[in-house]
C-alpha cells in the first residue's frame, strides 16, 4: 500500500477523505507511466490547480498545507467551483519535495488555477484555453489528460492531438465506463436527495465509453493503438465517494480556515488519525476489486 501514497493524499484532502483512494489509485497508475525514461516532454491537458499532477510526478507538500487554503466557498450551493480561487501566493514555501519530472506545457481554462500551478515550479509553460478547442503544441512526447470526459467531442480532440504528435509518442487517458454509472447512484438523479447529493456533477460528465467501443473509434479516427488498459475505482470506492462529506465541505472548510495555523494542524492530525482506518479499508477493496469492476478506464495509447 506504500506505493499508493495514501498518507500524502489524506493529508492533502483530509476534509474530504472519500477522495483519497480515488486520487491514490489514479496517481499510482498515471505516475508509473509518466515517470519514465521515455517520457520526456509532457503536455498536461486540464491540469487544474496542479496539486494532483505535482504529487503524481513525485512532489510532496508539507503537512501545514492542503487543498483547502486556496478556496472560495461562496456559491457552493449554486454548484460553483469553489477551488477556482487564489488566496495563497507562497505555495512554494509549503513544498517538502520537488516533483521528479517536469511538465513542458500545462493547459486549463481557469486562470486562477494556472496561477496556483505556476507557484509549484514544475511546469515550463502554462496556457489558458478551453480544451474543446484545438491545442497547438510542438516537441511533445507524451500527452496526459484526466478531463477527456468533460469535453464535447473528445474523439475530435484526440484526432487533433494525433496530427501533431510524432511517431513513438504516447497518450495517457482516464475516463468513465458504464460501471461508473452503475455504482454512482446519484448520477441517476432518481429523487430529490440523490439530486442534492450529486450537486451538479452529472452535468460535467458529457462522455463515457467502454474500452471495446473506444478502441473501435480510435482505430477508425486516429493512428493510435492501445498499448495498455486497466480499470480502477471499485464499486465500494465509488459508492463511498458518491456521498462522502461533499454536502458539508463548504462549512467544514470555512471552520478549518478560521482556526489559527497551529490549532488547524492539531485538529487535522486528529482527523487524519480517525479517517485512516476507513481509508485503509477502502484501499484494500480497491486493490482487490478495482481491476474487476472498475468504473474508470486507464488507457495508454502509442503512435
Amino acid at each position: 500500500m506504500k506505493n499508493y501514497r495514501v498518507d500524502d493524499f489524506l493529508d492533502m484532502t483530509w476534509l474530504r477523505p472519500e477522495n483519497v483512494v480515488w486520487d491514490s489509485a489514479a496517481s499510482y497508475l498515471i505516475g508509473n507511466e509518466l515517470i519514465n525514461e521515455r517520457s520526456k516532454n509532457i503536455l498536461d491537458i486540464g491540469i487544474g490547480n496542479g496539486y494532483f499532477s505535482f504529487m503524481t510526478l513525485g512532489g510532496k507538500f508539507k503537512k501545514e498545507y492542503d487543498w483547502y487554503y486556496n478556496v472560495d466557498t461562496n456559491g457552493f450551493m449554486e454548484n460553483k467551483d469553489i477551488y477556482n480561487a487564489l488566496k495563497v501566493n507562497n505555495i512554494a514555501d509549503f513544498i517538502e519535495k520537488e516533483a521528479s519530472k517536469r511538465i513542458s506545457l500545462a493547459v486549463d481554462h481557469k486562470d486562477n488555477l494556472l496561477k496556483q500551478v505556476e507557484q509549484l515550479g514544475f511546469v515550463d509553460k502554462t496556457l489558458v484555453q478551453d480544451a474543446n478547442k484545438s491545442i497547438s503544441f510542438t516537441n511533445i512526447d507524451i500527452v496526459y489528460s484526466n478531463i477527456l470526459y468533460w469535453l464535447e467531442k473528445p474523439i475530435d480532440v484526440l484526432k487533433s492531438i494525433d496530427q501533431q504528435l510524432d511517431i513513438g509518442s504516447k497518450v495517457v487517458l482516464v475516463f468513465p465506463n458504464k460501471n461508473f454509472y452503475k455504482h454512482a447512484r446519484s448520477y441517476s438523479k432518481e429523487s430529490k436527495i440523490w439530486t442534492l447529493l450529486n450537486r451538479g456533477r452529472a452535468d460535467s460528465i458529457v462522455w463515457s465509453m467502454d474500452i471495446g467501443e473506444f478502441e473501435k473509434e480510435i482505430k477508425k479516427e486516429t493512428s493510435f493503438k492501445i498499448e495498455k488498459y486497466e480499470t480502477y475505482l471499485s464499486k465500494f470506492n465509488i459508492q463511498t465517494w458518491d456521498v462522502g462529506f461533499r454536502p458539508f465541505s463548504s462549512p467544514l472548510i470555512k471552520m478549518a480556515n478560521y482556526l489559527t495555523a497551529e490549532k488547524r494542524l492539531e485538529i487535522k492530525k486528529e482527523w487524519v488519525d480517525v479517517a485512516r482506518p476507513f481509508v485503509d479499508s477502502l484501499m484494500d477493496d480497491e486493490i482487490s476489486n478495482g481491476f474487476k469492476n472498475g468504473g474508470f478506464n486507464f488507457v495508454v495509447m502509442s503512435k
